[in-house]
């Protein structure tokens, strides 16, 4: 039996979840999530944070792995995705929080709306979370894996590949 390499990736990430969630347990966030207002029509859907390895720019569009950066360079990239709906499911906003370990530390914030589509490279029938032409490409579209893990497509909705250390995952931490 042969699988895509989307299930593949659905294995790994389910039986890699699977084995770190006593590990994560004690973690904090690496951002504090905004605030919602009680009167507010929107619901939180879910806060996915991961660190993931630099990426250039412009994105390549190949799904080979990236290389380390150099002393004085972005050394990884700490993420944080809050996305929001309406009471019927509606995706309405996004936030998206970066911090570029290395350069500077700050924290760079894109919000803006976002949309489920379907379809990867690998299939029509798969998730995929779109953000708005505000946030960078390298962030842009995420292939929903299950409901506590994102993975970074790039434009030809391919899985980015990582490295070693880092991988271009997202996980549910809310």
């Amino acid at each position: 039996m042969r699988i895509s390499t989307i299930e593949f990736a659905r294995v790994v990430m389910l039986a890699a979840a699977a084995g770190l969630g006593a590990c994560n347990s004690g973690t904090q966030p690496i951002l504090q999530p905004r605030p919602v207002e009680v009167d507010d029509p929107t619901n939180l859907l879910g806060v996915f944070e991961g660190t993931i390895p630099c990426v250039p720019t412009p994105l390549p569009i190949t799904g080979h792995p990236l290389p380390y950066p150099g002393d004085g360079e972005c050394q990884r990239i700490k993420v944080r995705l809050e996305l929001y709906h309406d009471a019927e499911g509606v995706p309405i906003r996004y936030v998206l929080h970066r911090i570029n370990v290395g350069l500077g530390d700050d924290v760079t914030t894109t919000e803006g709306a976002w949309t489920r589509t379907q379809g990867t490279n690998a299939g029509n029938e798969f998730m995929v979370y779109e953000l708005d032409a505000e946030t960078p490409t390298a962030f842009r579209r995420s292939f929903v894996a299950d409901e506590n893990i994102l993975l970074f497509l790039n434009a030809n909705r391919q899985l980015l590949v990582g490295n070693a250390s880092l991988s271009f995952t997202l996980s549910r931490t809310r």
